[in-house]
């Protein structure tokens, strides 16, 4: 009788494994999605500073509609990235804060 109550505990483990496996990536919960119409924000303008004394930059970008705000750099090699990106055009930026280059704005 031992081997049966044995053999009852590791099929039970197995089987709780596998209903493990099946369960954990479920999401019980709903997730919040955000509304892909007017999230969307054409950057019309921008200005790139640096400051040598202090070694740090801003990059000013100006969308549509909107008030002007700033990134802060590290490096001018990071400015020199920010230059590249902002030669693209047009440039669309999202609620997110994600920048995105383009003829026009993509889903999420």
């Amino acid at each position: 009788m031992k081997f049966d109550t044995y053999t009852k505990t590791v099929l039970t483990i197995i089987a709780l494994c596998l209903v493990w496996l099946c369960v954990r990536d479920v999401n019980f919960t709903p997730t919040a999605q955000a509304k892909a119409a007017a999230e969307w924000r054409e950057l019309v303008g921008y200005r790139l500073q640096w400051n040598q004394g202090r070694n740090i930059g801003k990059v000013m970008l100006q969308p549509r509609g909107g008030a002007e705000f700033s990134v802060h750099v590290g490096s001018l090699n990071e400015l020199g990235g920010w230059a590249a990106l902002l030669n693209q055009r047009p440039l669309y930026q999202n609620t997110q804060g994600w920048i995105y280059t383009g003829p026009e704005p993509v889903g999420n």
